[in-house]
């Protein structure tokens, strides 16, 4: 379940779900790449917010502690696999934003591309991915948002708000634009997530 708290052919459209427990695939590779192993885990994700600048087709994807209130509003790293250091998913370029997040449910995760799975080892206490990704089915919701806040990387909400969202990264946190910038604008935080039950609202987003 979902709400999109902004939708916007000139800014990044942003789409938050709901805390759940969900199935995923990790592949394991050996060093030529070829397949090894794959495992069905359920690990607990929280409060997850996909993004998409209208002038990139990468899919950045943050963690939050619960469901996002206002532009200050801490965001997470959260530790993928596939995760690059500027939060965008190995593999989930997109013509758009539905076809980021179907990618992103459905394809499943390995450690083919991406920095995610030392934050990964980090946050677990593990240096091999699989393990870590166990120690990650074992939590509870509450639990692994504990460890999610003590250990990931923190930025917060309106560093997502700008149409190019790659080069706010390059230069790590930019300033705060003063507020009535065009970019602070328009979020639909009051949203409720089941006024919206599937990805055909997000047409074209």
């Amino acid at each position: 379940m979902y709400r999109i708290i902004q939708k916007h052919k000139h800014r990044a459209t942003m789409v938050e779900y709901a805390p759940a427990s969900r199935n995923v695939v990790y592949i394991e590779r050996d060093d030529e790449g070829h397949m090894r192993d794959s495992h069905i885990l359920n690990l607990p994700f929280p409060t997850t917010i996909f993004f998409r600048s209208p002038v990139d087709p990468r899919l950045f994807v943050a963690f939050a502690k619960e469901p996002v209130k206002s532009i200050d509003d801490p965001l997470y790293c959260p530790p993928l696999p596939n995760m690059y250091n500027q939060w965008n998913m190995c593999g989930c370029d997109c013509k758009n934003l539905t076809q980021g997040i179907e990618l992103f449910w459905q394809v499943g995760f390995n450690s083919d591309g991406g920095t995610g799975h030392t934050t990964l080892w980090k946050m677990m206490g593990e240096s091999t991915t699989s393990e870590a990704l166990q120690i990650w089915e074992a939590y509870s919701l509450d639990g692994f948002v504990e460890r999610l806040v003590e250990k990931a990387e923190m930025r917060p909400f309106w560093m997502f708000a700008s149409r190019q969202l790659p080069e706010r990264f390059n230069r790590g946190i930019p300033k705060k634009p003063e507020p009535g910038h065009l970019s602070m604008s328009g979020f639909n935080f009051e949203a409720e997530y089941p006024k919206v039950k599937s990805l055909e609202a997000l047409k074209d987003a």
